[in-house]
């Protein structure tokens, strides 16, 4: 409706997984994926007539219930607890709901919640999403199948690329 301001939103999309080992693996893997993520789905809204200031995330960037995702080396609900008392005493993060990538337990079977993308403008940009995190959620069942884990990504350069992808979308420079 022209002159009424835009409504900026997200998807949440929820994977499940088998167990708690895929379960850290999965939210692991999509953590060293979340500046892509949002690259390749956030969503600029701009007033008619006027040129896009912007091609990344509006949502994120204003968002104030958005974190950077952190490494996990546990979902496991015996270390689970330790791993919340740890982020908060080093990161400053309480609540893990508040990040990209939240592992969790939905009637009891482990799922990991992706938090940062655009809500879809399309069913087919929605079925692109869904597709690129099923190919992620394979990757990583394939992964806990060989006996491997996903390595710990700096926190400081994926905080720097996701600002960057936040900030750009898909004309962003990822640092490496």
């Amino acid at each position: 409706i022209s002159g009424q301001p835009a409504v900026l939103g997200g998807d949440t999309h929820v994977l499940e997984v088998l167990s708690s080992v895929e379960q850290e693996v999965l939210a692991n893997l999509l953590r060293s994926h979340v500046p892509t993520l949002i690259a390749m789905t956030g969503r600029s809204i701009a007033a008619a007539g006027s040129a896009r200031d912007r091609v990344g995330s509006r949502w994120l960037s204003t968002s104030r219930t958005h974190l950077a995702a952190r490494y996990l080396a546990s979902t496991a609900p015996q270390h689970l607890e330790r791993v919340k008392a740890e982020l908060r005493r080093h990161d400053g993060i309480a609540l893990l709901d508040r990040m990209d990538i939240v592992p969790d337990f939905a009637d009891g079977a482990p799922v990991v919640a992706v938090r940062c993308i655009d809500a879809a403008p399309s069913l087919a940009a929605a079925r692109a999403h869904a597709l690129v995190l099923a190919a992620l959620a394979l990757r990583a069942r394939r992964l806990v199948r060989d006996g491997k884990r996903v390595g710990n990504v700096p926190q400081r350069l994926l905080e720097e690329n996701r600002a960057r992808a936040i900030a750009d979308g898909l004309r962003a420079r990822f640092v490496l």
